[in-house]
């Protein structure tokens, strides 16, 4: 049952109720100095009042695009506009081949890679140098507040104040946003990385003939980059990062009910990642392998501690051919799982699950999925809280015979009917249009003849719905119930100018695979043989 209230409805950009393919991604990259504002994106912040006086947005901020929301199109685009490419590996280095890839222009690439057609980018500010050089622990962690602020300010924001919208405030600007990313957040919360020596970097799998395509190239020096260490989290960073992305998921559950975070699971430190000073002894070897171990304890149990229908976590990490230019060549899953989530919705609809669907350019995992991480238990935490297998929480994506894919599209929720991503990008759906709906008759009297016209919508958009094999029934009257009369208002309500709806619907269950099990007796006869049920 889900209950809609059309009250002060603020004027906001008008988007189809049925699109769910737009992301936003916030974060760090460098703006190219060279390049000038066009005038299509001049006219597009003007018209959303972002160069209007009383916003309060400095002209500095507008050139420099800091933390204004971007529309990006095409890769070109965003290529025009950031310089992506030029995050220094340090901070006294500024040579060629120094440069690594940032994770949020490589997010973005990753995300029209696997067939996005739209997103916002909001820039936080420049990238940090690789290895930092903050010097003192307390140097470190005061920088990773900092920049923890900028994501997601201590403030809340509001629908209808414009200042309020900061990083990842900016969701409540943009209606039509579907999908969040924030491709730093493994990095912001992870250890500085170790230098490897060359031999220890495992090489990219072996080349492959793959449809052609448009594609940056790489560093000039690829093995240089492919030398540095992607981010990698001991257990306090686990710790940070599980309660960041919480925060996150609380705020669109309370305020932004349209939007769905796609997180990814960092990747966990190893003994080689933990610096020591001195030379190595038994010791501190000792020490490095306990690190590593409860680094790779907290990974999962900090990431079971995520229970919300409005995130969606995502793992392992990537290689492609575009993630030469990346850390380890490893790129975050995020943007790769936004594309196809993307792609999914306005190919198939977005309550579709995309369960097996094919991953296109990645050439390699870290690590490759195995059956003890597909099918290892997250802990159970809350008071109605039940352990749940990886592949139910997390998702994944795998090698297949038919190459790599996504096995899994759940959320981190504990409640069955919200844990299929599709289902809760269904309920997505029907309160976007919902929202619309109510933009619409916002100024209308309220009385019997507006709640026809809001009932009546309702239905339509259900019946589409039910036609298309979103809902369960053989009817519309076993799909769906819309009501919207005295029964679903109180007198407070009907005092205050409040429109109430009433809908409920049967969604049709997403089918995530199905496991038949054959057996072949003496005779040459085939049976089935019972088994327990698989997971959806």
């Amino acid at each position: 049952m889900l209950g809609l209230s059309f009250e002060n409805a603020p004027p906001v950009v008008r988007s189809a109720p049925t699109r769910m393919d737009v992301a936003c991604f916030i974060g760090w990259v460098p703006r190219r100095a060279d390049a000038p504002l066009p005038d299509w994106l001049t006219d597009w912040l003007a018209h959303n009042g972002w160069l209007d006086p009383e916003a309060k947005v400095a002209p500095e901020q507008i050139q420099k695009l800091h933390d204004v929301p971007v529309p990006i199109d095409t890769w070109e685009v965003f290529d025009h506009l950031f310089a992506w490419e030029q995050r220094p590996a340090r901070a006294d280095v500024a040579a060629p081949g120094e440069f690594t890839a940032t994770y949020l222009g490589a997010a973005v690439r990753n995300f029209f890679s696997q067939g996005g057609r739209k997103c916002y980018v909001v820039r936080l500010g420049d990238p940090w140098p690789l290895f930092s050089l903050a010097g003192s622990e307390e140097g470190r962690v005061k920088l990773c507040r900092n920049r923890h602020r900028q994501v997601l300010a201590d403030g809340l924001p509001s629908p209808s104040a414009r200042e309020t919208w900061r990083g990842v405030g900016h969701v409540f600007g943009l209606p039509d946003v579907s999908l969040l990313c924030v491709p730093d957040l493994p990095d912001l919360f992870a250890n500085d990385p170790v230098p490897q020596p060359e031999s220890e970097v495992s090489p990219l799998s072996e080349e492959r003939f793959v449809e052609c395509a448009d594609h940056v190239a790489s560093p000039s020096d690829p093995n240089r980059t492919r030398r540095l260490r992607a981010p990698r989290c001991d257990e306090s960073g686990y710790e940070q990062w599980s309660a960041c992305v919480g925060r996150i998921g609380q705020l669109l559950a309370r305020h932004a009910r349209e939007v769905q975070f796609i997180g990814a699971v960092p990747l966990p430190v190893e003994d080689t990642d933990v610096d020591i000073s001195a030379p190595p002894s038994a010791d501190r070897v000792r020490r490095r392998g306990a690190a590593a171990r409860s680094a790779g304890q907290a990974q999962w149990s900090r990431a079971g501690e995520i229970q919300t229908a409005f995130v969606q976590l995502t793992y392992p990490w990537i290689r492609s051919r575009e993630s030469t230019d990346c850390p380890e060549a490893l790129a975050s899953p995020d943007g790769f799982l936004a594309g196809l989530l993307a792609n999914n919705a306005l190919t198939r609809a977005a309550w579709r699950s995309a369960g097996n669907l094919p991953a296109p350019h990645v050439s390699d995992l870290e690590p490759i999925p195995d059956q003890e991480l597909l099918f290892r238990d997250l802990p159970a935490t809350g008071d109605h809280a039940r352990s749940l297998r990886l592949l139910e929480r997390v998702s994944l994506f795998a090698p297949t015979p038919g190459g790599f894919r996504l096995i899994s599209d759940v959320t981190t929720d504990d409640d069955e009917a919200y844990r299929p991503a599709s289902l809760n990008r269904l309920v997505s759906v029907i309160v976007r249009a919902a929202r619309l709906i109510g933009e619409d008759l916002s100024f209308q009297n309220s009385g019997e003849a507006l709640w026809g016209r809001v009932h009546d919508a309702l239905s339509d958009l259900l019946a589409g719905l039910w036609q298309d094999g979103a809902l369960a029934g053989t009817t519309p009257e076993d799909a769906f119930e819309v009501r919207c009369d005295r029964s679903t208002m109180t007198q407070d309500d009907l005092d205050n100018g409040r429109v109430i709806a009433r809908v409920q619907f049967t969604p049709a269950p997403p089918i995530a695979h199905i496991t038949v099990v054959l057996a072949l007796n003496e005779g040459g006869q085939v049976s089935l043989v019972k088994t327990e049920r698989s997971p959806a």
